[in-house]
């Protein structure tokens, strides 16, 4: 809750819209055969880097969604690694990446 004389938004406001802002990326990536065709865990890292690059920058990463559509999860995990978001949040991008090459959330 925000003290009186606060700025912001509800803590309940902004859970809404995070909900509703992973939705719309979610809806926006299941249009996406080599989405849908992933486990869960591995969607859900998917979701997590389009939550960070938008989905736009997700589809930047042609060599990663290639390996993904050949279920190649540590050439996926690698091509995730080899970019400029890896370099700018290290280690968000290894905890990722370890994900997505073990298929776990």
């Amino acid at each position: 809750m925000i003290e009186e004389g606060g700025h912001g938004v509800p803590e309940y406001i902004a859970e809404l819209l995070l909900r509703d802002y992973l939705q719309t990326i979610d809806t926006r990536l299941r249009v996406h055969g080599w989405f849908t065709d992933l486990d869960e865990a591995r969607q859900h890292c998917i979701l997590e880097m389009s939550y960070q690059m938008g989905v736009e920058g997700v589809q930047g990463f042609t060599k990663m969604i290639e390996a993904l559509r050949n279920d190649d999860y540590p050439r996926a995990a690698a091509e995730a690694l080899d970019s400029l978001w890896a370099k700018q949040t290290p280690s968000r991008a290894r905890d990722v990446a370890q994900r997505l090459r073990d298929g776990r959330s």
